[in-house]
């Protein structure tokens, strides 16, 4: 029996954390639900943009939110643009930033909250 390539092993871990059963979660993104894996802290809550601590106000009464979620790119079907508008789960965010982390994109969102 042949042994795995290091592809092998490292799409193998990607189906673990993209497993609902594991890491996982489903969110709807654009109105399709997906399988999307949240970059959280210690304590499970999503990372604000100051790593724990409420987000800065930067106009009277409204914080800047950022969310940083994983998702397969085959999945989502296409690659967001940074300043492309994306609906997560009903709310509307800015993209920030998208990167390719191991076959999975890295997308960070922004929003204003009152």
């Amino acid at each position: 029996m042949a042994r795995p390539t290091f592809k092998d092993v490292a799409a193998a871990d990607l189906a673990s954390f993209l497993n609902p059963e594991e890491f996982a979660t489903v969110h709807t993104i654009d109105g399709r639900d997906l399988l999307v894996l949240i970059e959280t802290d210690a304590n499970g809550r999503s990372i604000p943009s100051t790593r724990g601590a409420a987000p800065p106000s930067y106009a009277e009464g409204v914080s800047l939110w950022h969310l940083v979620f994983y998702v397969d790119p085959i999945e989502l079907g296409y690659r967001p643009e940074e300043d492309q508008n994306i609906t997560f789960d009903g709310q509307l965010y800015r993209v920030v930033n998208v990167g390719d982390e191991d076959g999975l994109y890295r997308i960070t969102l922004e929003a204003s909250r009152a």
